[in-house]
C-alpha cells in the first residue's frame, strides 16, 4: 500500500498516480481498460464488477489519505475527492492511450501530475 511508505499526503498523491499511470503502460492492462469501457453499457455484470472494484478502490484510498488529513473531512468527503482524483487520473489515461496526447494544450503528464497532486492535496486538507 502507497500509504505505508509515504512522508506525507502529496507524496501519497504522487505514488497513487505513478502506480495509475505504470499499469497502463503494460499492455494487458491496457487492454483491460479497453475492454471494460466497451462492454461496461452492454453487459450489467461487466458493470456491477467495474463498481465493486471502483467502490473497494475509493474506500481504500480515502481510508490511507484519512491517515493524512486527521478528522479534517467525513469518510464520504475523502471517498468523494479520492473518487474524483481518481478519475481525473482515469480519463487522462484514457486521452493519452486512446483519443490522443492533449500535451500540447495542457502540458506534459509531469506537468499534468504535479497540477493534479497540488490541487487534490488542497482540497483534502482544508476544512
Amino acid at each position: 500500500a502507497p500509504a505505508a511508505k509515504a512522508k506525507n499526503l502529496e507524496e501519497y498523491l504522487f505514488q497513487v498516480a505513478g502506480e495509475h499511470l505504470a499499469q497502463m503502460e503494460e499492455p494487458e492492462k491496457l487492454e483491460e481498460m479497453k475492454l471494460v469501457m466497451s462492454e461496461i453499457i452492454k453487459n450489467e455484470e461487466v458493470r456491477k464488477f467495474h463498481m465493486e472494484f471502483l467502490r473497494d478502490k475509493v474506500v481504500l484510498g480515502a481510508k490511507e489519505v484519512a491517515a493524512f488529513v486527521h478528522g479534517k473531512k467525513t469518510e464520504k468527503e475523502l471517498r468523494l475527492l479520492f473518487y474524483q482524483f481518481v478519475s481525473s487520473l482515469v480519463y487522462y489515461t484514457w486521452s493519452i492511450k486512446m483519443v490522443g496526447d492533449p500535451s500540447e494544450f495542457i502540458g506534459d503528464e509531469d506537468a499534468f501530475l504535479h497540477q493534479l497532486v497540488k490541487t487534490y492535496t488542497l482540497a483534502f486538507q482544508t476544512s
